[in-house]
């Protein structure tokens, strides 16, 4: 797999909103989307929505706080290794309406429309599932823009401003191998989607390198294109961003984090949790792995990003992201806490870190 590793995550996770007391309306210190997203974490109870099955079975990623259309137009190989099933990257348009309005979705989600710009070159189907010779080399599709359009038609206008908090153009438009396409290519992808879903905000990726050399900011353009409302990034060798490299990182003058954002856009931070390590003697709490990435426990991570956002720059952050690799996600990990550890560590987390960005409460608290 790639250093970067922004397509997993969406690939990976359903997440709702972290609110412990707030309601989703609510306007905090990020803004209008407050507080942690998380996989299927909402308040004080943990639950799967019912769809998660019946999504996958379609091609369709529940992922972190939306939805990612199938990224091919065939085949594709579900989760049990053997069957071989079609879809195409209108299925998530097709269930539009079912989003919009269950209550079993919390709302606003994020739309990953990557699948419908951009393919796989060549592209995915069984086969490759099957042999793991399966491409990770992004194209921009040539009939992208009839594809961004009949999206739209079919899906109808569910897919709006109270609906959507965001349309993800891609989800890692630079990595360490390059830029999918130039700066100019996501000013246009980025221009129609705003014609085709009037108001809803468009996100682009973008990891940043504060100890892993040549990771992802110098293949980031000096100045990230006025077209991208929201910025999502992350650092997932970086456990606490209040100290080390981080901050000089950001607030580089000349070529920092900080100083590539244009006046009108945000942050949106995506903090690293990797695979739950149930053979270490640390394990409870939850203990991530995966080294050169970040090797911190799953609650602290959560607090000390939660700390860097809302001391360091508010001002510029939005919202913040648990990606969760390899076991689910945090519904989980607090059960797996909940029946080896005596207690959990990170369902208390997810509620502080929340009343924090909405609140004005410490992280810790």
């Amino acid at each position: 797999m790639r250093t970067t590793l922004f397509p997993k995550l969406f690939l990976l996770l359903l997440a709702l909103l972290c609110a412990a007391t707030p309601s989703f309306g609510v306007t905090g210190l990020f803004g209008p989307f407050d507080g942690i997203v998380d996989l299927a974490y909402s308040g004080s109870t943990v639950t799967y929505t019912n769809n998660i099955p019946g999504m996958r079975a379609l091609g369709i990623n529940p992922n972190i706080a939306g939805f990612s259309v199938p990224n091919r137009d065939g085949t594709f190989l579900t989760s049990d290794g053997t069957t071989c099933k079609s879809t195409d990257y209108l299925a998530l348009a097709r269930i539009s309406h079912y989003l919009a309005t269950s209550p079993d979705v919390v709302r606003p989600f994020i739309l990953d429309l990557t699948g419908v710009m951009f393919g796989y070159s060549p592209e995915r189907d069984c086969t490759c599932d099957r042999n793991g010779t399966c491409s990770n080399q992004w194209v921009l599709r040539s009939n992208w823009v009839n594809r961004l359009t009949d999206f739209q038609r079919i899906s109808g206008n569910d897919f709006n401003p109270s609906t959507v908090f965001a349309i993800v153009l891609h989800q890692e438009i630079a990595n360490v191998n390059g830029a999918v396409v130039d700066n100019a290519t996501i000013f246009t992808i980025a221009d129609r989607i705003k014609q085709v879903f009037p108001g809803v905000p468009v996100l682009g990726g973008y990891p940043t390198q504060a100890v892993l050399a040549n990771y992802g900011l110098q293949n980031t353009p000096l100045r990230f294109n006025s077209n991208l409302d929201y910025i999502g990034t992350w650092d997932y060798s970086v456990s606490d961003p209040r100290f080390g490299a981080y901050p000089a990182m950001y607030n580089d003058p000349n070529t920092g984090l900080k100083r590539r954002l244009r006046a009108n856009q945000k942050l949106v931070y995506v903090y690293g949790n990797f695979n739950l390590d149930t053979s270490s003697p640390n394990h409870c709490p939850a203990q991530s792995t995966g080294v050169p990435y970040n090797a911190g426990r799953f609650d602290f991570n959560a607090r000390a990003w939660c700390a860097w956002a809302l001391k360091n720059n508010t001002d510029r952050s939005t919202t913040l992201l648990d990606y969760l690799w390899g076991f689910g996600g945090s519904q989980a990990i607090i059960n797996w806490e909940n029946a080896h550890c005596g207690g959990t560590s990170l369902q208390p987390t997810l509620i502080s870190v929340d009343n924090a960005a909405v609140l004005g409460s410490g992280c810790w608290q």
